[in-house]
């Protein structure tokens, strides 16, 4: 595993580090047989993000675009990948793709945490417009 954000692992409860640590073993153990099983890449990158091992979440966030490439939410949760890396460019770029595929939650964007780096970035604002047409 690449490196773990201490900030967000030590921000989780025992019972939340444990549940996202058996979760993620679980969906690697999966992904080890097979390396394109969706509910598996699905949990690997929501647990290994959870847990604070961004660069890991991004890897199996890739395969699941590679998978769905029209989905928005698939979308989303992959500029907020790049967001978490601090790769500012992808992630804005990725967030424009998964609001054209349709990803409108205009609340949840300014809330999310994920997209904490992106902010303060003109381009996010110009995004969170896209969001009421």
């Amino acid at each position: 595993m690449g490196p773990c954000d201490s900030k967000r692992f030590d921000n989780l409860n025992d019972r939340e580090r444990e549940h996202h640590t058996f979760i993620a073993e679980f969906a690697l153990a999966i992904l080890n047989k097979r390396p394109y099983h969706f509910e598996a890449l699905q949990s690997a990158a929501s647990s290994l993000t959870c847990l604070g091992y961004y660069h890991d979440g991004l890897l199996y966030d890739k395969r699941l675009r590679e998978l769905k490439a029209s989905d928005a939410l698939i979308t989303y949760n992959l500029a907020c990948s790049y967001a978490l890396i601090n790769d500012t460019d992808n992630a804005l770029q990725t967030l424009e793709e998964a609001i054209c595929l349709g990803y409108k939650d205009h609340e949840h964007m300014t809330k999310d945490p994920d997209l904490s780096s992106l902010k303060n970035d003109p381009r996010f604002s110009k995004l969170l417009e896209l969001t009421h047409k």
